[in-house]
């Protein structure tokens, strides 16, 4: 009896130099460049594909982006090797976290949000104001009211329509994009109590108006994205 091929995944990281993202984060990024045109290369200039990132804004839940001419594109691009690719796109779940990955993305870049990989996601969504004052969270971009409406919805595809409401609210900081992956790929409670620590230690130690600040890697790394090691 022939055993299913899990596709490798890699730790979500909340250092935040660009160096320490792992290679998928990297295939990722390359991925979306090609929705925007901004080559990997700077003196090679390609076309955006704006017709698949147009059909990627409209899509409604990953169901929509499956056949969508292009979205195959990624798994090319996150899962070199045949075989973890073969896995990969026979995985339901693997599939569905990918389309919802594709979905949020196309409204990042070019004249949209930027990517910023440099701050983690967490903080870019406190912004550069949040701090703890007076014993709560104040002046942060997205109000801790909004990240617990979004930490309480436990299934991944509400979650997304909520990840696209608020992007616009936070984009104004930059969006890492590698991070938000993973929280939409693997939308479950590590991810979401990663997310939720790492909110209210940046605002504990808040404002952060000069930069990021140092941050230490979490004990239990088990929040990821499906991806080729």
């Amino acid at each position: 009896m022939s055993t299913t091929v899990r596709p490798p995944r890699f730790a979500w990281r909340l250092d935040r130099a660009n160096r320490n993202i792992p290679d998928a984060g990297h295939r990722l990024l390359s991925w979306h460049r090609t929705l925007t045109g901004e080559p990997d290369d700077p003196n090679k200039r390609s076309a955006p594909d704006r017709a698949l990132r147009a059909q990627l804004k409209r899509c409604q839940d990953p169901g929509d982006a499956l056949f969508l001419p292009g979205f195959a594109a990624v798994f090319q691009y996150l899962y070199p090797d045949e075989s973890s690719r073969t896995a990969a796109l026979r995985d339901q779940e693997v599939v569905a976290a990918l389309a919802r990955v594709a979905i949020t993305a196309a409204s990042l870049g070019g004249r949209g949000a930027q990517i910023d990989t440099a701050t983690p996601l967490a903080l870019q969504m406190l912004g550069p104001e949040g701090r703890i004052a007076d014993g709560r969270v104040e002046d942060a971009t997205v109000t801790p009211l909004r990240l617990r409406s979004l930490l309480a919805t436990d299934d991944p595809d509400p979650a997304l329509a909520r990840w696209r409401r608020l992007l616009p609210v936070f984009a104004g900081n930059g969006v890492n994009l590698p991070e938000l992956a993973q929280a939409l790929a693997h939308w479950d409670e590590t991810t979401r109590r990663t997310l939720s620590f790492a909110y209210f230690a940046f605002a504990a130690t808040g404002p952060h108006r000069s930069g990021t600040p140092t941050t230490t890697e979490p004990d239990d790394d088990t929040a990821s994205l499906p991806a080729d090691a």
